[in-house]
């Protein structure tokens, strides 16, 4: 997880970051369920709106977002315009508001999660 956590203290000057974002502290089990979530997801943090195959999607980010879910989790504007951490500190949102449940990524089950 160190690493992970490299790489987005790498992207945090370029992407904005909210303070709240900035603060949290996830445990490293649901950092390794968002990593394995990410990998089946997206190919980037700031893919935007574009799938695998480079043809239009709803989605965007790297955790792929539908634009009502990332505004639901209290994001604004597009969630690919923000830092991995950002996009991050969202999805955990999205998953505690769903009872600690993985069901809004139809890539849980590859990562064994429900």
């Amino acid at each position: 997880m160190a690493i992970l956590f490299s790489v987005l203290a790498l992207a945090a000057p370029t992407w904005p970051t909210t303070s709240e974002a900035r603060q949290w502290q996830p445990d490293q089990a649901w950092m390794r369920s968002a990593h394995c979530i990410h990998r089946h997801e997206s190919v980037n943090w700031h893919l935007d709106h574009v799938n695998w195959q480079g043809k239009r999607s709803p989605y965007a980010g790297g955790m792929q977002f539908l634009d009502d879910t990332w505004r639901r989790a209290g994001g604004t504007g597009n969630a690919a315009h923000w830092s991995p951490r950002e996009q991050l500190y969202r999805a955990w949102r999205i998953w505690k508001l769903g009872g600690g449940s993985w069901r809004e990524w139809g890539t849980a089950k590859a990562c064994g999660l429900r």
